[in-house]
């Protein structure tokens, strides 16, 4: 990672304190999805980090930071409500919780200084360790010039957006103890090609790899559910992919155009395929359905060129030869 440009933060510095304070700590959020012990933050005085220059909290008649603050302490940010500390390490904001937990909302480097980032495990301020729980919607959106980042242990959450656009990012670490990703995490990362979800993982949002186009192959975690509405969107280099035998729900159009992928094997815990799961997956070649899907949606096999034989429980065949009557594929029983 290139080191900060202290000049140009403090050059941007007032305009993100002021975004910030107009929208407060929380992003846009791209669709339907937070941070009290006796911690205040009326006198609040910075304390030293390992890796960050303290500043003086601002006086009554002094809301912005002084002008030399680069990192550190610099005021408050309206957080679910209430007034919190807000606090800068290495480009970053973070709001700092009474909770006792610290949120990445923001980042305002500059494209050209930031290629390669860490997110640190802990803020310390006044003494207290805050462990950095959550990413926040959009707090690296659009940072078009990033090429990896690896994500802390103490991380838990990555809300909506949080990677979206960043259109050069190549590696991502996911830790173990990410439980949550938000609706498009990673949509629009062209240039990733692999990325591996912990165990930990146990949703995930619509869209998180959508339009990611280079994506060649994609770990999915034992204990996953549901492989929502277009996760793999519009993904023409995805080859390899197992799906978890804990899925049971496959969403609306959630592989269109996966046309690189040549096999799919759906678990047998599966219940729901949704409408135009499987639209243009011209490589597959033949499916089976196992005995415990139920509901199937619209159109899920349009434009799948290539599908030749789609096997299904012996007992079913009348019901989906009726169910795809104009296929040119074979239905077979087992």
């Amino acid at each position: 990672m290139k080191k900060s440009n202290f000049t140009r933060i403090l050059a941007v510095l007032p305009a993100v304190l002021m975004f910030i304070a107009l929208t407060g700590c929380g992003s846009k959020q791209t669709s339907d999805n937070t941070p009290t012990d006796a911690a205040t933050t009326a006198g609040l005085t910075p304390a030293i980090t390992s890796q960050i220059t303290p500043s003086a909290a601002p006086t009554e008649a002094e809301d912005e930071p002084a002008g030399d603050v680069s990192e550190g302490y610099v005021g408050t940010v309206e957080y679910d409500g209430s007034e919190l500390p807000l606090y800068l390490s290495g480009g970053m904001s973070f709001c700092l919780t009474p909770e006792g937990e610290a949120v990445l909302i923001s980042t305002f480097l500059s494209d050209d200084s930031l290629e390669y980032y860490t997110i640190p495990e802990a803020i310390t301020y006044e003494g207290r360790t805050y462990p950095v729980t959550k990413i926040d919607n959009d707090a690296f959106n659009g940072y078009s010039e990033l090429t990896g980042i690896v994500i802390s242990s103490s991380v838990r959450s990555l809300g909506n957006s949080a990677f979206e656009s960043c259109e050069a990012l190549e590696r991502v670490f996911v830790p173990e103890g990410v439980e949550i990703l938000g609706d498009a995490v990673f949509s629009g990362c062209i240039s990733l090609k692999s990325v591996a979800l912990p165990s930990s993982v146990k949703e995930i949002g619509s869209g998180i790899f959508f339009d990611c186009s280079a994506l060649e192959n994609v770990v999915l975690p034992e204990g996953l559910t549901a492989i929502p509405k277009d996760t793999f969107t519009n993904c023409t280099n995805l080859t390899d992919l197992i799906i978890p035998s804990s899925v049971t729900a496959i969403g609306d159009e959630a592989f269109w155009s996966c046309s690189s992928l040549t096999a799919l094997q759906l678990p047998d815990s599966l219940v729901s395929i949704g409408n135009r799961a499987f639209y243009d997956c011209g490589g597959i070649s033949e499916f089976t359905f196992p005995a415990s899907l139920s509901s199937i949606g619209e159109d899920i096999f349009e434009y799948c060129d290539n599908l030749s034989l789609l096997r299904v429980p012996s007992g079913s065949v009348s019901k989906y030869k009726g169910m795809f009557e104009d296929a040119e594929f074979e239905i077979t029983g087992y």
